[in-house]
């Protein structure tokens, strides 16, 4: 929650110049709009604390992408409510290493739907989404040269959470524009599954945790924007 109002307070300290400029400058047209945000994802990492030494440690590598599209109506020329889908996959991967790391490869899902309100002015949006409900795969598999070692996937579901975002959009045309949004994402997943293949009497269905399995993250995505 702490954080949650600090990024708050930060984007009010953003939303400052944009209502000022909106006291001069005209609102935009009524209708539907469409936000297409999105940023591809890249990893490239060395972890090192397993085997400093002789023969090292393998690099991980990997892509993915993170999207959320937004669809709906401005009513005013300024006020928008509509829906937002988010979804975002990292698949990466690291080589067997004899005698150091055993070989990876994880693959990330995650998807999320909720309800969107917000406001435009200028070439400023501000945008406030609850997510009502959303899921998130993570499977990973190790390996050494001769046979599969761990093939693990933990499943969750039930989320619910919050986004905040901020952009700023450069207009291309009268009804397409581009620029980057701030985004900052809180969810949580009410339940959580995992199914071991090598070792099934680790495996459980669906259950809610003691412990809430969370995620957040601030980020800076790029947005196209169709009115």
């Amino acid at each position: 929650m702490k954080q949650f109002f600090v990024v708050a307070s930060a984007f009010f300290v953003i939303l400052l110049p944009a209502f000022a400029q909106s006291k001069s400058g005209k609102s935009g047209a009524s209708g539907f709009y469409v936000d297409q945000t999105f940023m591809p994802k890249i990893v490239s990492k060395t972890d090192t604390t397993s085997f400093p030494g002789t023969p090292g440690a393998a690099k991980e590598t990997g892509s993915g992408f993170d999207s959320k599209t937004t669809l709906g109506y401005v009513f005013g020329g300024a006020w928008f409510v509509g829906l937002t889908s988010n979804s975002y996959t990292l698949d990466t991967k690291r080589s067997n290493r004899v005698g150091g790391d055993e070989g990876l490869k994880e693959s990330t899902k995650n998807s999320q739907l909720g309800a969107t309100v917000g406001y435009l002015t200028g070439n400023w949006k501000f945008m406030l989404t609850s997510y009502l409900s959303g899921q998130k795969s993570v499977d990973t598999k190790n390996f050494d040269a001769t046979s599969t070692t761990g093939d693990v996937t933990f499943k969750y579901k039930e989320a619910s959470g919050t986004e905040l975002s901020v952009g700023h959009i450069f207009p291309i045309t009268s009804y397409f524009g581009i620029g980057p949004s701030l985004i900052y994402r809180s969810l949580t997943f009410g339940k959580q599954s995992k199914v071991n293949r090598l070792t099934p009497v680790e495996n459980y269905p669906y259950t809610s945790l003691f412990s809430d399995a969370t995620e957040t993250n601030l980020d800076i995505l790029i947005s196209l924007v169709f009115r």
